[in-house]
């Protein structure tokens, strides 16, 4: 089989970068204009806004340069880029795979046999995120992929 490879839409990406350069530059905005009549909790949250988006806005930045698939299903497995930690996950592993819905987004969620392997191997805001997802989705995946953001119209039975 040919390696099935699923982009980010570029566009969802672009907005992205405007929305995160919109915010850097309202907090810089805020931030100057009352800079002699800011508390110390609305300088910091100022300074973490500008940060967080700052950093937010150079990762779109090198994603819609750098424009590398989000998903690759081949015969050796499935790969998540954004969970670039848990590598690619053999087929032999995974016991299912769902198309789940949450609050009217559906996603494809990647179930394996022993998920502490991958759970233990991932850093730790990544066992975070997976921690949350399977609790939210009430099943043991170890990656959620939202269909609506990468444009996959597929069932279970064609992977």
């Amino acid at each position: 089989m040919s390696p099935i490879e699923v982009y980010t839409p570029k566009y969802r990406l672009i907005i992205g970068l405007l929305v995160s350069i919109g915010f850097v530059g309202i907090s810089i905005d805020a931030f100057n204009s009352h800079a002699g009549q800011l508390g110390l909790k609305d300088a910091l949250g100022l300074f973490l806004g500008i940060t967080f988006f700052g950093i937010a806005a150079v990762i779109s930045l090198f994603r819609i340069i750098y424009h590398k698939p989000t998903l690759v299903i081949d015969d050796t497995g499935i790969s998540h880029k954004h969970q670039s930690s848990l590598g690619t996950v053999p087929w032999a592993e995974i016991s299912k795979i769902r198309i789940v819905s949450f609050k009217g987004q559906k996603m494809l969620a990647v179930c394996v046999d022993d998920p502490s392997k991958y759970l233990y191997q991932s850093n730790p805001f990544m066992r975070l995120l997976i921690r949350l997802n399977q609790f939210i989705i009430r099943i043991p995946a170890i990656t959620v992929i939202p269909l609506a953001q990468s444009r996959i119209k597929c069932n279970t039975p064609m992977i």
